[in-house]
């Protein structure tokens, strides 16, 4: 089946399901009809806090922003006969090639990368100080099965940086970056910012306890005033 065909199938569900009057979102309103024929390409954007550039965009740079990691749950099988998968989180290693913005009624941004081979152990491991080290010169998703998956949205995406190995040949080490303006607040709940900044009832006092009897020259209490008259307000 053809892109295209397999669009219109979806868009004519979605159609028969607003037109059944029966209570929908606005999204799945918005996706029924169509997607605007007008689509942008971008080689550099901004998103999560992260500034990113297309490979070619960086050619003859010396900055670094086309490398991003996207986290993804996926089903692991220990074997072809294995009966009980479990859901793992897998970590893709990619580079940024290409940004396509779509107009559904609402922005949606697909990213097109290089995916590096991170199924085999001989393309990703850990080196001796725990850092991660992957290799491109195999890559997966490549879109030459109908299963390969080349994009990914942009709110998926993670900025890292690789750093090319010197002594091993074609290895790059994984390198993560704090976004600027981001500070630990550490973990306290509102409730226990809320108890720590709560002040103590102050005390009462009595001036007399505090001044000696032996004094004469100050006198901080009106004795000829009932005490019931002034009432301080604390």
């Amino acid at each position: 089946m053809k892109p295209k065909d397999f669009l219109r199938i979806i868009i004519s569900i979605l159609q028969e399901k607003v037109w059944s009057g029966k209570d929908v979102n606005d999204k799945v309103k918005w996706l029924s009809q169509g997607l605007n024929r007008v689509v942008k390409r971008y080689s550099a954007f901004l998103i999560n806090g992260s500034r990113f550039h297309t490979k070619s965009h960086e050619r003859l740079r010396r900055t670094q922003f086309c490398e991003i990691v996207v986290n993804s749950s996926i089903i692991s099988y220990a074997s072809a006969r294995d009966s009980n998968p479990v859901e793992v989180n897998v970590e893709y290693y990619e580079l940024f090639i290409d940004i396509i913005d779509l107009d559904w009624q609402f922005r949606s941004e697909l990213i097109r990368a290089i995916f590096a081979d991170v199924n085999t152990a001989c393309r990703i491991k850990k080196e001796k100080f725990g850092f991660t080290m992957v290799n491109f010169s195999r890559l997966i998703h490549v879109g030459q099965q109908l299963i390969d998956e080349s994009y990914v949205f942009s709110f998926q995406v993670k900025q890292v940086f690789y750093s090319k190995d010197p002594i091993d040949k074609g290895w790059y080490v994984v390198l993560r970056n704090t976004l600027r303006d981001l500070f630990d607040m550490g973990n306290g709940s509102r409730d226990d910012i809320n108890e720590r900044s709560e002040t103590f009832p102050f005390p009462e006092q009595n001036l007399n306890e505090n001044i000696p009897s032996t004094s004469t020259q100050f006198q901080w209490v009106c004795q000829d005033v009932d005490e019931d008259i002034f009432r301080i307000m604390m």
